[in-house]
Formats: C-alpha cells, sequence, structure tokens
C-alpha cells in the first residue's frame, strides 16, 4: 500500500472537512462510530488548523498512536464507499420517481 504524502493527508483532510461542514455529515452516519472516532482523531476535521498545524497533529497522532493510519485510511475507503452508495441511492430514487408505478402504467396502457 502506497505511503500517506503530506499532500495527499491534506486533501484527504480537506474532503472531510467538506463532508462535515457543507454536507451536514451525511456520509459520516453510515460509518461505524469507531471509525468516525478514527477520521476524527487522525484528520480532526472539526479543528480550525492550518496546513503547518494539521500535519503537526497527523504526526504526533502517528506516534502516539501507530496503527491510527491505518485504521483512519480504512475510515476514509468506507466513508467514500457510503457517500458513493448515498448518491447512486439518490439517483435511482429520483429516477424511479420519474417512472409511473406498474399499476400507473397498465392504467394508461403503458
Amino acid at each position: 500500500m502506497p505511503r500517506l504524502t503530506s499532500k495527499d493527508y491534506l486533501a484527504q483532510r480537506r474532503l472531510l472537512i467538506e463532508e462535515w461542514f457543507e454536507r451536514d455529515m451525511i456520509a459520516f452516519g453510515n460509518v461505524s462510530l469507531q471509525a468516525q472516532h478514527d477520521l476524527h482523531d487522525f484528520y480532526a476535521p472539526t479543528e480550525p488548523f492550518s496546513d503547518a498545524e494539521a500535519l503537526k497533529h497527523r504526526a504526533a497522532m502517528a506516534k502516539a498512536f501507530p496503527s491510527l493510519p491505518q485504521k483512519a485510511g480504512r475510515a476514509l475507503q468506507a466513508l467514500l464507499v457510503a457517500r458513493g452508495l448515498h448518491a447512486q441511492r439518490l439517483v435511482a430514487a429520483h429516477e424511479a420517481s420519474r417512472q409511473p408505478s406498474q399499476r400507473t402504467a397498465k392504467s394508461r396502457g403503458v
């Protein structure tokens, strides 16, 4: 597995900040409580860190909890999958709402 670069860490942190503040934490609710804790502990999306402070936080957490980067990486993947599934479900529900039900289609002769 490739090593997480500082640039990738900061990009992933920004994604989590956006998810938390701009998308009302929807995807966070689709992962386990432990996964949510791992994400918050490692990426600190609710902390107003500068990039330099975020990188210092990352280093401190990785030193104190050596398995946390791997756990947070897995949690991030689960969150992204949940987010994608949520989006797919919304699209499917929208498309289904545009299609007449079988009963309606039958009554219209469609």
